[in-house]
């Protein structure tokens, strides 16, 4: 092969492997769904739509579900029991 082509090919193959880094990945995604929020924000003032109340969607996603107990709580008498 030539030199150039050489260089081209590896110039591409590391481009193709830093754009596939995680991170920038990422940070597009963010700034792609910061464009979209502010865009539905303009055109929702610009329609006199009030915004709705934030929802905390950071403190569901990392708090687990609380499960309940299927079992029915012991009566006072039976948990007096238990304990001698």
């Amino acid at each position: 092969m030539k030199r150039t082509t050489v260089i081209l090919v590896c110039t591409l193959a590391a481009g193709m492997a830093w754009a596939q880094n995680p991170q920038i990945i990422q940070n597009t995604r963010a700034q792609m769904n910061t464009v979209q929020q502010n865009n539905t924000a303009a055109s929702n003032e610009a329609l006199g739509i009030k915004p709705a109340p934030a929802k905390n969607s950071a403190k569901t996603a990392t708090t687990p579900a609380q499960t309940k107990s299927a079992q029915p709580k012991a009566s006072t008498a039976s948990s007096k029991l238990a304990s001698y």
